[in-house]
């Protein structure tokens, strides 16, 4: 499980798409009676597998891993060469990467 807060424009099937689940799981995990959501309401999403993350104006390492209910300092369970990154630039994030978290 991690947690996201609902962004202006954000729906129950965006997030769901997002996050590779669907939009009953996603009222199931957080007691949902109706599909409408509000702009700063945190969710529960339930996830199976690695979630990709797209890095947004304005983010920071903490702020993602705030999003994605992680640490900083998280290492992968296995050696994963995506998360290689020259060290200069370990603790930089650019808008438009990519942020990988492994599953929980």
């Amino acid at each position: 499980m991690i947690t996201y807060v609902v962004q202006a424009r954000d729906s129950l099937y965006s997030i769901a798409l997002r996050f590779g689940t669907t939009v009953e799981a996603i009222m199931q995990a957080n007691r949902l009676t109706s599909p409408a959501l509000y702009i700063g309401q945190p969710l529960s999403i339930p996830v199976s597998g690695p979630v990709e993350y797209v890095v947004q104006a304005g983010d920071s390492l903490y702020t993602i891993s705030r999003k994605l209910n992680a640490t900083i300092e998280a290492k992968p369970q296995r050696p994963d060469p995506r998360r290689e990154f020259p060290r200069h630039l370990q603790r930089s994030v650019y808008e438009g990467n990519r942020e990988f978290r492994p599953s929980s």
